[in-house]
């Protein structure tokens, strides 16, 4: 769902670039688009963070913890990776929420959420 959506929001980029390329775009037309990117954009948002929701109904207090930690969950790093900028301990963090599951089988294998 997240290749899908993400699809989309460049389909929709790529129109509303187009438009303003060919001069051929109005007051109501630039609304539309845009609309349907914010939408779009906010679907992705929702489709990426409900798995991050869901990590937490099946770790445990202490790999919650290593988790939060991880992701840089108050610090000053949280604030420049929500912008897109910086890495975590395995890359760049900007990746789709399908990658989620390899995230958390990086952090299996480090053994950063064993639950010893």
């Amino acid at each position: 769902m997240a290749v899908s959506l993400g699809t989309e929001v460049l389909a929709k980029e790529t129109e509303l670039d187009q438009a303003f390329a060919g001069a051929c775009i109005d007051d109501a037309a630039l609304h539309r688009i845009l609309a349907d990117i914010g939408r779009l954009q906010g679907e992705l948002r929702y489709t990426h963070l409900k798995y991050h929701l869901a990590m937490r109904s099946v770790l445990s207090p202490d790999q919650i913890a290593a988790y939060d930690r991880w992701r840089g969950y108050g610090t000053a790093q949280a604030y420049l990776l929500y912008l897109g900028i910086g890495s975590g301990p395995v890359g760049p963090l900007l990746c789709p929420a399908s990658a989620l599951h390899a995230g958390v089988a990086i952090f299996l294998g480090r053994g950063l959420l064993s639950s010893s």
